[in-house]
């Protein structure tokens, strides 16, 4: 075989056209990556973006990879099924342990091409090698669900991350729940996560009081949306009339006008004056 030449992949030959004609043909992303890095995206597209002998003996030559350049290349590979041979491939090194960057490469390399459930199955793998995940690896997972409107795929990482690893949430994780519940029509999910919040002892904000609120208004259970904002005004603040506004808004394409006028009944009793926009919504 070729004896291996770092020059082959040093980001300044590979940027001189001069002391390398193939450069030209490099993609912008590939030259952006560490030259051990661009050596074992090189191995994969020789061998046709495959996992194959070839290509185990290609990153044979090399002594060892670490768990950052394992994260550096999944966070360019286009091939989920090639990132996933290679994260195994690491982890079989002598001493070698996969640290939080690896781990969270690959679950965006997993979403990014449609494997989330595979990717849900990250903190069970993770745990199985020692490496208990924290709040942070759910909290990708919850926002790519909720990034993608599956509002129940949510629920079930929230449920795993909760129950089953007992990891408790901030409240803006909580609050990032909830709303990815409440915009997907699960508004008695994103109920009992606030009940869960309250359990827990956390302190609502007001991103908490307004998700519910949005939800409750959206639902039409008008009734249930003023008792919340009475918990709001006591326990926190009033209402803006940006937030009015914004009620007065969701209710409108419903023709819930009785609704409607309620909440304007209670911008009027919180003192908050309203803002043409306020009126042109209620007109």
């Amino acid at each position: 075989t070729k004896p291996f030449n770092i020059k082959n992949w040093d980001p300044h030959f590979l940027s001189n056209p001069n002391a390398n004609p193939s450069a030209s043909t490099l993609s912008s992303a590939s030259l952006r990556l560490s030259p051990i890095a661009r050596f074992i995206v090189d191995a994969f597209r020789r061998n046709d973006n495959k996992w194959c002998p070839n290509v185990a003996a290609e990153l044979s030559k090399l002594r060892r990879v670490t768990p950052n350049l394992v994260a550096e290349v999944l966070k360019v590979q286009t091939n989920h099924t090639l990132a996933s041979k290679f994260f195994h491939w690491a982890g079989s090194q002598r001493g070698y342990h996969h640290n939080f960057a690896s781990y969270n490469a690959l679950a965006y390399c997993l979403n990014r091409h449609h494997q989330f459930r595979v990717a849900d199955q990250l903190p069970e793998l993770m745990e199985s090698q020692g490496k208990p995940p924290s709040e942070k690896q759910f909290e990708i997972l919850i926002r790519m669900h909720s990034d993608a409107n599956r509002g129940l795929r949510v629920y079930h990482v929230y449920e795993k991350m909760r129950n089953q690893f007992g990891v408790k949430p901030r409240v803006f994780l909580y609050n990032r729940v909830m709303d990815a519940l409440v915009r997907t029509g699960h508004l008695d999910l994103a109920l009992s996560v606030y009940d869960d919040l309250k359990e827990d002892g956390l302190v609502e904000e007001s991103v908490t009081f307004m998700v519910l609120v949005k939800g409750l208004c959206k639902c039409g259970r008008i009734d249930e949306m003023l008792e919340v904002l009475g918990r709001m005004r006591e326990r926190l603040c009033k209402p803006d009339v940006f937030a009015y506004t914004a009620l007065v808004k969701i209710l409108v394409p419903a023709g819930n006008l009785d609704a409607c006028l309620r909440v304007w009944e209670e911008m009027k009793r919180d003192r908050v004056v309203p803002d043409v926009k306020a009126y042109a919504t209620m007109i």
